[in-house]
């Protein structure tokens, strides 16, 4: 085996680590999606004190946070390995004989790049950002009684009761 071969097979590496990366990030943003979801919808179905629905809220709240974090740590290391797949790849495709008239794999890679709108990554994290500010609603919709009522005193107190 020779050092192109070496190279080929560290790119394939990490490459297979990037792809792992990122089902993973779509798995658990899924899976902690779908958990705030089954929170929600256990909380509608019950009869919960306004407090009971504040901590509801925080936990919605917690996993949305954690869903934020974990793609985030997803995305460093899928962005790590690309660039480490980047340079090997770049480094191989200079050393590489092409036939005349062939494209380089950084042509290949130019072409895809020039016609790809979007990042999916944005998706996962804006997932994540709903599931936060659901859990952040639903605090102040438990805590809104008391708020209201906290502020209607004071009102009255510094303006008098009329």
């Amino acid at each position: 085996m020779d050092y192109d071969d070496l190279l080929a097979n560290y790119l394939d590496e990490h490459y297979t680590h990037a792809r792992t990366h990122e089902a993973l990030r779509a798995q658990i943003v899924g899976i902690l999606t779908a958990a705030a979801l089954v929170v929600i919808g256990w909380a509608i179905t019950q009869s919960l004190a306004h407090t009971q629905i504040s901590v509801v809220g925080v936990g919605v709240i917690a996993i949305g946070l954690l869903s934020w974090r974990l793609t985030y740590l997803h995305t460093n290391r899928i962005d790590a390995h690309l660039d480490a797949a980047r340079t090997i790849r770049d480094n191989l495709d200079g050393r590489l004989t092409r036939a005349p008239g062939s494209i380089s794999i950084a042509d290949a890679r130019g072409a895809f790049r020039a016609k790809k709108r979007g990042e999916l990554s944005r998706t996962w994290y804006l997932m994540s950002v709903v599931v936060t500010c659901s859990g952040l609603a639903i605090s102040l919709y438990g805590t809104a009684p008391t708020f209201s009522r906290r502020v209607w005193q004071y009102v009255v107190g510094v303006f008098g009761a009329q």
